[in-house]
Parts: C-alpha cells; structure tokens; sequence
C-alpha cells in the first residue's frame, strides 16, 4: 500500500474485501485528505456513491475522515435532515470536521438533535466551526434548551464569527464550549477571540480549561495581554497577530509572562521593534516572527539555551551597535523569508550565533548578481547539512552560460509560466559548475552537504 499513490488509492478499493479495508485506512491516516462539500445538497451525492455494504460490519473503516460542509442552513427542514443523516452514517469515523452555518436565523435543538448528538461517540479531534450573518438565536434562553452532549474526544477548537451579533454569538459560544471539557488548543478569529478571551481570561472567567496549552489569536489587544498577565495564564504553545496599537513594551510583558512555559511561539507585528527580554526561555525551542524589526543580538544562550529553529519573514534584520554576539549552541535550522537588511555581515553574525548550525534557508539569487552572500555562507557555515537558495526573479543573464539544455529550458520555463509549477526536475551542482565553475568550487567546500535544492518566488525546485 506504501507504493500507492495517495489520490488513486480510492480506486484499489474495489479489488476485494481486504484491499477495500486497507485502502480505507490508508485514506484516514493520508494528509491533506479533506473532502469539501460547497452546498448540503452535495452530502446526497456523497452519501449514495460511498453507501456501505449492508454486509459489512458496523466498524468496518470510511475512506475519509476529514470533512468541510459549507453554506449550513439549520433553519431549513431539508439541510436539517440531511445533516442528521449525514452524520448517523459517518460520524463514527471523522477525526476533523469543518463547519460553515450561514443564514439570518441560528436553532439550537437542530445544531443539538442532527450534529452534536451523532458526534458524543465518535473519535473527533479537530472541530471549526464559522458562523456568518446570523442575527436572530432561537431559543433566545439558551437555558431554555437541553443540554449539548459532551463531546470529550476534541482537542482543538476553531471558532469564526463574521457579520454576527455579539450578544448573540457570546452566549452560542458559550453553551458549545461548556461541552468540550479537554480541549487543548484554541483559534479564535478578530470577532470570536474577543467573547472566547472574556470567558477564559476575562475578570469573571465563565470557563476552566485546565487542559487549554496553544492559544492562536488573529487579532491580540493591548488589554488582553494585560488580562494574560494579570491572570497568570501559561501556555505551551503561543500564535498571535498583535493589534497595530501594540508597543515593544507590550509584547515584552506578553512574552516575559509565559517565560516559564512557551514552548513554540509565533508572532506577528507591524514592523515594531522585536524586544529583548527580561527572562529566560528554559523551554522555547521554536520562534517564528513577521513584520518584526529585529536585532539578531537578541537571540542569545542566556536568553534561549533550547531554541533550535528560528524563522524570520518580512523583517527588518538589524546588526548590534557594538557588534557583539553570543552563541546558542542548540540552534541548528535558521530560515530568512523576504527580510530587509540581508548581507554578508548579517550572516556572519547568524554564523556567530548558531555555530552548529545544520539547515539554512535564505533568499540568494543564486543566478544573479548577489554572489558575495553565497561566498560569505560557504565560507562562515562550514557545517551545513541542507541549504535550501531561494530567489525572486529570474533574468535573461541569469540563464546566460549555462550549457546543460535542461537547466535553461526549466528556468525559461520558470520565467515565462509556460507549465505548471509542480515540475520535479532539479538543478544539480554538477551543472551548476559547467555554468558558474566557482558556485561547484563553493558548495564542495561544504563536505558535511547532504541536501541542496534550489528554488524561484513561488517555490519551484
């Protein structure tokens, strides 16, 4: 089955019984196996083409188990019944499920009787649900209506509210998550991460979830990292975009606060200067930052003793006044995205701080004129296991000089976007050397290399 395409496995299934049952498996456990259904009336379809044979068991696998069911009309009696049957069918066998409810007016009993009900035995990881321009709740008394089960097999929860009444949606968020006792990790659009903060972390916290440990905000407000910190709040795990009126100061409380406990952190700014804190990270092993203008003299082993990856896209990179650098000798993976500021000197500095460094991924035009950062990443990282050169654009001089016809026709192809941009073919340094001899002479001083790939703007190797 290993050998097996992914997307023909689905058409082995009809060899016989044990293939069917092999198949199945291997399409639950596939990644990036989501069937996406943009209407309800599309469940019909579904349901009639993968109908389970009547002789099977009840346990017998379904193909898939990840699932997006847009435009959900609960109001109406038909998206209502096939819902409900939908899920009697399949519940058993989803691990993520996407829902999308759209439509003026939101009913409870139909959220409780055709989805939440078939879901409490089933072994579901992931729920997203979206709510869009609803603006009549019914019952208004949520109280009023029994309780939802508890569905105790999710760990994540995504919530989205576009166009909804907040009095409206708060309580609707309110009820759901008093029925998802072990959920772990959190994502929260602008308008939903609002009422989620206010029930977590507000100053009368309607819930406890003590098992909460990722966190991932679309939009952070100043005074909920205030409520972060005076609430104590500890999380393993932090994603943010901060809003445009949060200062360096703020986001050195933000960061300081969960010192103790962050274990992966991943922000987003607009271009505020990337504070130095006043505490030791003894857990962080992974920082990934944007729009930030950072000094690299930041990144230190008093600060970060764990830190092995660092990512840094569209920042602002800044050399110390003073010129100084201390290493992190755990530090191995260092990947620059569309920064401001690159140069030799700049990677003699990351060179400095990450002496072991193993993967490098940096935006070089290995075929243009930048040749100076590519000598100075030869000569500065002598222990590079994978370099990953990556750069924005491709001219007619790029592809001068260059005898191997397959390189020339790849990288015309490239430019001019005549074939998909999914083709495998590589460059190789041998062909590199016939063309540009001392690019071949840099990269085999490199004797630790074990993978070299280049790559263009949208990411063609």
């Amino acid at each position: 089955m290993e050998y097996i395409p992914s997307n023909q496995c689905r058409n082995f299934r009809l060899v016989c019984r044990k293939w069917n049952e092999e198949c199945c498996f291997a399409l639950q456990t596939s990644k990036a196996r989501t069937v996406t259904f943009s209407t309800v009336t599309d469940l019909v379809d579904y349901l009639e083409h993968f109908s389970r044979n009547p002789q099977l068991p009840q346990d017998f696998p379904s193909p898939h188990s990840h699932f997006h069911i847009s435009k959900i009309r609960l109001h109406l009696i038909f998206d209502n019944y096939t819902i409900r049957k939908f899920f009697k069918t399949k519940g058993s066998s989803l691990k993520h499920l996407q829902l999308d409810f759209t439509g003026q007016s939101f009913r409870l009993k139909f959220l409780r009787v055709s989805i939440w009900n078939p879901l409490e035995h089933s072994q579901l990881h992931t729920l997203s649900l979206h709510f869009k321009d609803f603006h009549h709740l019914w019952p208004w008394a949520l109280a009023a209506d029994q309780p939802l089960n508890q569905l105790v097999s999710v760990k994540s929860l995504v919530l989205r509210g576009i166009g909804c009444d907040e009095v409206l949606l708060k309580p609707l968020i309110f009820k759901i998550m008093a029925c998802l006792p072990n959920l772990t990790s959190i994502e929260m659009g602008d308008q939903s991460g609002k009422i989620v903060f206010d029930l977590i972390f507000g100053s009368q916290p309607a819930l406890l979830l003590e098992s909460l440990e990722r966190l991932h905000f679309h939009s952070l407000y100043s005074s909920q990292i205030s409520n972060i910190e005076k609430e104590k709040v500890r999380l393993k795990h932090l994603h943010a975009t901060l809003h445009e009126k949060v200062v360096t100061q703020e986001c050195q409380v933000l960061l300081d606060c969960q010192s103790l406990s962050l274990v992966t952190c991943s922000l987003e700014s607009s271009h505020i200067l990337f504070p130095s804190p006043s505490e030791r990270f003894l857990r962080l092993t992974s920082v990934e930052l944007k729009q930030f203008v950072c000094n690299i003299a930041v990144f230190s082993e008093e600060l970060f003793p764990v830190l092995r990856r660092l990512k840094l896209i569209s920042s602002e990179l800044i050399l110390p006044s003073d010129g100084s650098f201390k290493p992190v000798s755990c530090l191995q993976c260092i990947t620059l995205e569309s920064c401001i500021g690159l140069s030799s000197e700049l990677i003699r500095g990351l060179s400095t701080i990450a002496p072991n460094l193993r993967r490098f991924d940096i935006p070089i035009p290995v075929f243009g004129c930048e040749d100076d950062l590519l000598k100075t990443v030869c000569e500065e990282m002598p222990h590079l296991e994978e370099l990953f050169l990556s750069h924005d654009y491709i001219t007619d001089e790029s592809i001068t000089g260059i005898p191997n016809a397959l390189c020339k026709q790849l990288l015309e192809e490239l430019k001019y976007g005549k074939k998909p941009l999914s083709r495998k073919d590589s460059l190789s340094v041998d062909s590199l050397r016939q063309g540009r001899k001392w690019i071949g002479d840099l990269l085999s001083t490199i004797v630790t290399i074990k993978l070299l790939k280049f790559s263009d703007y949208a990411g063609c190797a």
